[in-house]
């Protein structure tokens, strides 16, 4: 199962993800401390740090080769 997590924070619901079986493929976090800490944790979820106002959906889609349909959870 796939996964983006959304004002991610420093990582804990996308650990608890993991650990259900989801795979996290994209998080974004605002604040830069704890987007260290994200990316710390989960090495393998390409992280954006920033506004997610600023974020193109398909460009995101696009960066992780997802077609529509493939993606199971926006947390």
């Amino acid at each position: 199962m796939k996964a983006i997590d959304l004002f991610a924070g420093a990582g804990g619901l996308s650990t608890g993800l993991e650990m259900a079986g989801f795979e996290i493929l994209f998080a974004n976090e605002l604040s830069e401390v704890f987007s260290e800490s994200l990316k710390a944790n989960h090495p393998s979820t390409m992280v954006y740090t920033g506004d997610i106002r600023e974020i193109s959906p398909s460009a995101v889609r696009e960066q992780l080769s997802l077609n529509v349909g493939e993606l199971d959870l926006i947390a």
